[in-house]
């Protein structure tokens, strides 16, 4: 399949781009992503868990959502948006692990053999991307941004780092909101003196 020569020079600009910032450690001309604060509620998830390298963490993802999907049919449903957590570094040569989740009712959540956990209630920060930035290496800014505003905003992760998946990532136009990537976040403990 050929690339289409709009998508190579989008692909090539954000290859300079990570270089001039890996290089120089500047900002000023890096895609960056406005940063948002939510409160996430608590909630009953479907999930799975695997080591997985970046080649095949995509695949890995679909199947675990048509598996998830499957089981919350017989449950009343999906009730919130997908949700891919990054427990440890996914690269080619690191594999995680990746949490792949699906929100369901909680009450519901006896009725299935599939393993259930329930994510705590927390604050995130977020930025939305649209589906011409789900891609890797599009996506890390959207990482970027919100590790810079952690940094810049006296707070804290306070989790491990995830995206939601509120559309279909793979058809559609590119610039359709597709996902959040967003980190749990608190404020600093104060130090006991």
């Amino acid at each position: 399949m050929e690339v289409p020569a709009c998508r190579q020079s989008d692909y090539h600009r954000t290859i300079l781009e990570l270089l001039f910032h890996t290089n120089t450690d500047r900002w000023d001309c890096y895609i960056m992503f406005p940063v948002t604060t939510r409160e996430i509620p608590a909630q009953t998830l479907l999930t799975e868990q695997a080591y997985v390298d970046a080649p095949n963490r995509s695949d890995w993802i679909v199947q675990t959502g048509i598996r998830q999907q499957a089981a919350a049919a017989g449950l009343g449903g999906q009730v919130d948006a997908s949700i891919v957590m990054y427990h440890g570094d996914v690269s080619k040569d690191s594999d995680g692990p990746v949490e792949s989740a699906l929100p369901i009712d909680i009450e519901r959540a006896k009725d299935t053999t599939l393993r259930t956990r329930v994510e705590p209630a927390h604050l995130e920060a977020f930025v939305t991307i649209t589906r011409a930035h789900i891609r890797y290496p599009d996506i890390l800014s959207a990482y970027d941004s919100i590790r810079i505003w952690i940094d810049e905003n006296d707070v804290e992760q306070a989790g491990s780092p995830r995206e939601y998946y509120f559309a279909d990532p793979s058809t559609g136009p590119d610039e359709e909101p597709v996902a959040h990537v967003a980190f749990p976040i608190r404020q600093p403990a104060s130090p006991h003196t």
